[in-house]
């Protein structure tokens, strides 16, 4: 792991190099090889890459929003002389961690094997946010005569621990309001316009600690919560359904109590994982668990309970009819040779809080979702490759429209 860790930092002169070749397949190796992993790399660091990248470019404003040491934000922006939509291409700047598997392929190395770039961050996304950048270099390279509108490429922080950098691109208004918007998460270069929401719980009960062999002494924390956790399984059923979704989702996915076999837990912690459907109002579900928290302790007055929302997106619903639904539709068809639908994910994006700020998005990347997080984590090339195209194809049909531009 060590060498690995030191491959990336001692690569990073070199990466900048490369990154200034301008090859599609040599700048996202440069982005393989600069560690980013999520509160633990550098994304300043990646994100100084793409901005070398933009600035050449010669009339892209570019500006960068640090966070904290190590993580930050990236808009760049580019104006065409007539107005029109305003589009934003965004990806995300951090990786998962590398995990305690060992890799066949060195994580930090970007190797090409077979035509398979592999490396962390291959799939999710450093592959779909090389080919955005490569996509927008091509449209701010034309003529301000020849398209209408605005083209901004948003690199945002912290996305694997919840959307953090987008949050803070929309609350500090770091990203103004959008007409479109296109999200490289990986779907084998199929387009995705729904994806689930996410709330997560932390429920809390506490007891009072006593000798194992003296249980009436205490109030024992984990019996507490079992009648709670029955509660809210009923409870947390819905008939919900979604076409492209399938079902709301609670799943307790922690459980945490108890410091040694002779004591009586005084404190015990489930954490509940909750995907909602669009439309599916998170402070309904709320209401629900605090419900059936005071029914438990109406049951039981010695159980005491507090929650913690650890994390809170909504669902995202583009319409499917849209007019940039269909363009995209209309570019992946002829592109993939084959009829393309667009489709739903169960994962949830930056998107979900994008939203709040913009009309439709669409979310479109190279390789294979499955692959994401995974050891030995790859992106075929010719697909990293292909989403370049089609990006820059999507992009000329909707940068030709006739509509008005978003005031600034």
């Amino acid at each position: 792991m060590q060498t690995f860790a030191q491959h990336a930092t001692d690569s990073g002169q070199e990466t900048r190099n490369e990154a200034d070749a301008h090859d599609p397949i040599l700048f996202l190796q440069s982005l393989i090889r600069c560690n980013t992993v999520t509160r633990q790399g550098d994304e300043q660091a990646l994100a100084e890459i793409l901005a070398s990248a933009l600035r050449a470019a010669g009339n892209v404003e570019v500006s960068i929003h640090p966070i904290e040491s190590g993580r930050c934000n990236l808009i760049a922006r580019v104006k065409s002389e007539r107005p029109g939509p305003r589009i934003v291409l965004s990806g995300h700047l951090d990786t998962v961690p590398i995990g305690s598997v060992p890799w066949t392929h060195d994580p930090f190395a970007a190797d090409i094997v077979e035509g398979k770039l592999y490396g962390r961050g291959a799939v999710d996304m450093k592959s779909g946010l090389a080919a955005l950048l490569h996509a927008f270099l091509r449209v701010a390279r034309m003529h301000p005569s020849e398209w209408e509108g605005e083209l901004i490429f948003a690199a945002t922080s912290a996305e694997e621990t919840g959307a953090e950098g987008a949050a803070l691109m929309v609350e500090s208004g770091q990203l103004p309001a959008f007409d479109l918007m296109i999200i490289a998460e990986p779907t084998n270069n199929e387009l995705v316009v729904t994806h689930k929401g996410v709330l997560w719980l932390k429920l809390i009960s506490h007891g009072k600690a006593a000798h194992g062999s003296m249980p009436s002494a205490g109030i024992n924390a984990i019996e507490k919560m079992i009648p709670l956790h029955a509660r809210l399984n009923e409870r947390l059923r819905w008939d919900l359904t979604h076409p492209m979704l399938g079902s709301a989702t609670a799943t307790v996915t922690m459980f945490q109590a108890g410091v040694q076999a002779n004591v009586i837990p005084d404190r015990c912690e489930m954490t509940i994982d909750i995907r909602s459907l669009p439309g599916h109002d998170h402070e309904s579900i709320l209401q629900a668990v605090h419900s059936e928290i005071n029914a438990a302790i109406e049951a039981d007055p010695q159980s005491r309970f507090d929650v913690e929302v650890l994390l809170n997106l909504p669902a995202l619903a583009s319409s499917p009819g849209s007019p940039s639904v269909h363009t995209a539709l209309d570019v992946l068809s002829m592109h993939l040779g084959r009829t393309i639908h667009a489709r739903g994910a169960q994962y949830f994006t930056d998107a979900s809080v994008f939203q709040r700020i913009g009309g439709d998005i669409l979310i479109m990347g190279p390789g294979s979702p499955s692959l994401a997080h995974q050891v030995d984590e790859f992106v075929h090339v010719d697909d990293y490759l292909a989403a370049i195209d089609i990006y820059h194809k999507i992009l000329l049909k909707l940068l030709s429209s006739t509509r008005s531009a978003r005031p600034e």
